[in-house]
Order: C-alpha cells, then structure tokens, then sequence
C-alpha cells in the first residue's frame, strides 16, 4: 500500500511541478498564471491534454513542440521532476501532518522563486505577498469549503499522533441522521496504543453530539488492520463498495454503525 501512497504523492507533486513552470514563465512578464490557457510560446498553439502530462510528453514528443517543432527546454521536466521528489521526500518525512502542508507550501515557493532568480535575477513581489501568514490562512480557509466538516489534529505529548475530519455523510440521497468520518490517519508509531482508540472513539462521540444516529466510513478493501480496527469496534460491512483510481484501481468498502 506504501508503494501506491508514494507513487500518487510523486505525480501530484509533478502535476503541481508543471504549474510552477507556468508561473516561473509568466510572473516575470505580469501575466495571468490562469488565461490564457497553456500554450506554445513559439507557435501560440494551444496544448492538449496528450502534450500536459509531466515528463512522459516531453519525452514522448521528442523534446519538441509537437506543433511547430520547436525544441523544448529540458528545465521544464527538470522542474516537475524536481518538484515531484521533493513532495514525496517530505511526505516520507512527516507524512500526514500540519508539517507537510508548511514544508510544501514553502517548497512551492522556494522552487518558483529560485527558477525566477536564475532568469532574471529578481523575487517579484507578488510571490512574497501571495505566501504572508495572513493570505496563506485565507488559501487554506478557503479550501475547506465546507463549514460543517469538522477537523481534528490528536497529540500526545504535544506530539501529532493522527489527524480525522467529520461531518454529514457526503454520499448523495444519504439521509440527514447519517454521519460520516470522512477520513481519519494515525502515524504508524501510534498504531496499536491507547491513542488510535480514544481518537477514534473521539470522532464516534463528536458525530453523536452532532445528532447523527448513524456513522459510515469507507475503507480500502486491502487494508485488513483499519478493517479489524473498524470491527472491534462494532461497525460493520453494509454492502456497498466503489471503485476509485490513484494511479491503479482500488476497491473501497463501507462500514456503518447505529450509535442511537
């Protein structure tokens, strides 16, 4: 399962990697990062999909435009390439933890800033104001859009032991008496200790006082520890499952609980 977990943070990191070329490419020259979309600088042709997949278009278009056969430079792989490994380095590192967005946050900026430097020898003000402490509270606010799921960080010692978010359960046509623990990740030194069960029976106490008299929460099917975890304490298999796609398909089962 680790393999999968690393090989999907190294892609996303790549993905994010390719929209920094954009922004390396286009904040110098006061450009939008956003319009227009992704084009040939040379030729001004649009890209497509096929031509936006970090690394592999590049080599498979033969390090060139496909359209104008303009020779691409291989900075921009070296920045996706270089953005996917450290992603997953510190990943590896802190795995899920408040560590891993400040570290990645910074990281974004570091390698945009950097690339910029090395072109025109400037830090353009809007990177420096865009990551504030203030404005990137407002990024992250923003992006839990929901004001009803609730998040929780559990410590031990003053020590990240696991995090867990809650709410409503997300599935459509489910009924408003069904909650849902949306996710929910213990550091694997804390697997098996008395902290795994009082932050789970945390999130089954927290739904309960939310009014909620029954509890979902999926699980992947392979991952038979969570499975005998989420037994012991009383849920149950209801039949149903989903498919979901990380780089591979995996199959995702539902467990469910009456806590009224």
């Amino acid at each position: 399962m680790k393999i999968f977990i690393n090989m999907y943070v190294f892609v996303v990191g790549m993905i994010f990697g390719s929209f920094f070329n954009v922004c390396i490419f286009r904040i110098p020259k006061k450009q939008s990062i956003l319009n227009p979309p992704s084009h040939c600088p040379n030729c001004k042709t649009r890209l497509k999909p096929k031509d936006l997949v970090p690394i592999l278009s590049y080599l498979l278009s033969g390090k060139k435009c496909r359209y104008c056969n303009i020779k691409i430079s291989r900075r921009y792989a070296l920045v996706e390439l270089l953005t996917g490994i450290l992603f997953l380095l510190v990943y590896n590192k802190y795995l899920i933890d408040i560590a891993t967005i400040n570290f990645l946050v910074l990281i974004s900026l570091l390698i945009i800033i950097t690339f910029i430097d090395i072109d025109h020898y400037i830090i353009p003000d809007e990177i420096i104001r865009t990551f504030t402490p203030k404005n990137r509270a407002k990024i992250f606010l923003d992006v839990l859009k929901n004001p009803l799921e609730e998040y929780y960080l559990f410590k031990v010692d003053d020590r990240p032991a696991g995090i867990a978010s809650l709410a409503k359960s997300h599935e459509k046509n489910m009924p408003d008496y069904i909650g849902e623990i949306y996710s929910i990740y213990f550091h694997p030194d804390f697997w098996g200790t008395e902290a795994t069960q009082k932050g789970f029976q945390f999130c089954v106490n927290r739904l309960k006082d939310l009014g909620f008299s029954e509890i979902t929460i999926w699980v992947l099917n392979d991952n038979l520890r969570a499975k005998r975890f989420y037994e012991r304490n009383g849920f149950k298999l209801d039949g149903n499952s989903k498919e979901i796609k990380i780089g591979i398909k995996l199959l995702e089962v539902r467990y469910s609980k009456k806590i009224l």
